[in-house]
């Protein structure tokens, strides 16, 4: 697939082993001491219009290209929902192998009549049902700890400040009702899911709650800083710096444990990234990590439609748009 622009053609090559990542906006209430997104370069958002329309034009291009995986994060996706619903409409009908969406599930049972959130006590229904009707069938919920309650009042905020207003009861009911798939995401903290055993209790409540599909992310390891973390948070940067674990020795450590057996793995990104896949209990179990900053000018390692409307070949700056999209 050649895109022109007007001054060059760029060749996107095979697309088939790259993701589409798509960002419908960087903004989250949360605000949680840990996020990537607030590690990266951020750009402003299009109008939903000039928004959808950039996307199938680009979403096209991906598919023409041989990529058939779309994944929806942020940011916080949810906070658009006529976004998102106009973009699930849009590849409703094309051959994909993955299509999900990255949450903190605050928005999922919020009513909304198409264009904006309602009152609980009001007309219309839950987002995740509309999202689910358009053809989601995937979701990839964060939940960081197992008992938010467990953690120091002081310190709850480093997990977000609406975190433990998460209805993850009624989340799972829905998606179950559904027939929708849930995996949960949960990032590796040195201070608290950080440890083989910490891990284990994770997994026993999750297994309680009949969660069959659990994902530990290493906090990213930010290589060649002047590029990578130009535009980083400093307070946030500092604190993944402190937090992240020895991920290698937690696998080793895994490794260890009578009731994991692993049964692959997987590099991603361009052998960038690499995940470790384990059975625990009947549940599938992934620990992934990740480079940045690492990316080739000449090699698109993400398909990444950003709040701009516009792609790019990584998250290290403007100079990775790839122009004709």
């Amino acid at each position: 697939m050649v895109v022109k622009n007007d001054t060059s053609e760029i060749e996107l090559g095979d697309m088939t082993d790259v993701d589409m990542k798509v960002y419908p906006t960087h903004d989250c209430i949360n605000d949680c001491s840990f996020c990537m997104t607030d590690l990266r370069w951020k750009n402003s958002e299009a109008s939903t219009e000039e928004y959808l329309n950039n996307f199938e034009r680009a979403f096209k291009a991906y598919h023409e290209a041989g990529g058939r995986k779309v994944l929806f994060t942020g940011g916080e996706p949810t906070t658009k929902p006529k976004k998102l619903i106009g973009m699930l409409k849009i590849i409703k009908d094309f051959p994909l192998e993955l299509v999900t969406l990255y949450t903190n599930g605050l928005y999922l049972l919020k009513k909304h009549d198409g264009n904006t959130f309602l009152p609980d006590f009001g007309y219309g229904k839950p987002l995740i049902e509309s999202l689910n009707s358009e053809g989601l069938e995937k979701i990839n919920l964060t939940v960081n700890h197992y008992d938010y309650g467990e953690i120091d009042c002081e310190r709850r905020h480093e997990f977000g400040l609406y975190t433990k207003c998460l209805n993850m009861e009624g989340i799972l009911q829905k998606t179950k009702e559904l027939e929708m798939e849930i995996r949960l995401n949960c990032v590796l903290l040195k201070d608290y899911i950080g440890n083989p055993e910490e891990i284990e209790n994770y997994l026993e409540c999750a297994k309680n709650a009949g969660i069959t599909d659990v994902y530990f992310r290493d906090l990213f390891h930010l290589e060649n800083r002047d590029n990578s973390c130009r535009f980083s948070d400093e307070r946030k940067l500092q604190y993944t710096d402190e937090q992240r674990v020895d991920f290698n020795k937690l696998v080793q450590g895994i490794r260890d444990l009578k009731d994991f057996e692993e049964i692959g793995q997987l590099e991603r990104h361009r052998s960038h990234g690499k995940t470790y896949m384990f059975n625990y209990k009947d549940i599938n179990v992934s620990f992934g990590t990740l480079k940045i900053g690492t990316e080739k000018e000449n090699e698109i390692t993400y398909f990444n439609f950003q709040p701009n409307g516009r792609v790019y070949r990584d998250m290290n700056g403007p100079e990775s748009e790839i122009g004709g999209l």
